[in-house]
């Protein structure tokens, strides 16, 4: 395929489970668009992460890290609204999540920036794909959306970048509902 004359890169949505701190793991997941393929595994310090999306380009970063801090107080805007639609998320003041956030914040600064990047929250788009799609779990949601996971296994931080990576799909298919406040926004699938 060319697109403008030029070989079309292959089209990757990257899915980032981040771990508040490089010494634990940080689970990722990788979405090839024109194989319908997804691969995922660990990955800790933020040079392998840096390296990782510089390699891959993808169009898409989804991140389940809060991407933004509050204002004032513990809890952004965007996050109280997830709680009025029965999406709980952890505040990013909350007891270890700062860590996460600023790190989050870091590596987004350092990111390429033709990479659309996008907050999530995987527990909630597994939520959101349950009441809307009637799937459950990974392998259902593999199967709905015609993916071809190319391992068999994964830990609980794989299979929160793999939910990452799946919001990033419903997101590129204009098929998400975003939340939006002043201080930040989440990508749910819909």
């Amino acid at each position: 395929m060319s697109i403008n004359g030029r070989m079309r890169r292959e089209e990757i949505i990257l899915g980032l489970d981040l771990a508040g701190s490089p010494q634990n793991m940080s689970g990722y997941a990788e979405l090839n668009l024109l194989n319908h393929t997804i691969t995922w595994g660990a990955i800790y310090e933020d040079n392998e992460i840096l390296n990782l999306v510089r390699k891959l380009k993808p169009i898409i970063l989804a991140i389940d890290a809060p991407l933004s801090l509050p204002r004032r107080g513990y809890m952004r805007d965007v996050d109280r609204l997830m709680h009025k639609l029965h999406f709980p998320v952890l505040p990013p003041r909350f007891r270890g999540m700062e860590m996460l956030t600023r790190r989050a914040m870091m590596l987004v600064s350092k990111f390429p920036k033709d990479i659309e990047i996008i907050e999530v929250h995987p527990t909630s788009t597994l939520r959101a794909l349950e009441q809307r799609y009637r799937v459950r779990g990974l392998h259902e949601i593999f199967k709905m959306l015609a993916l071809s996971p190319l391992k068999d296994s994964f830990n609980r931080h794989e299979r929160d970048a793999i939910l990452s990576a799946i919001t990033g799909y419903f997101f590129y298919m204009e098929r998400s509902l975003i939340v939006l406040g002043v201080e930040g926004e989440i990508v749910l699938p819909w």
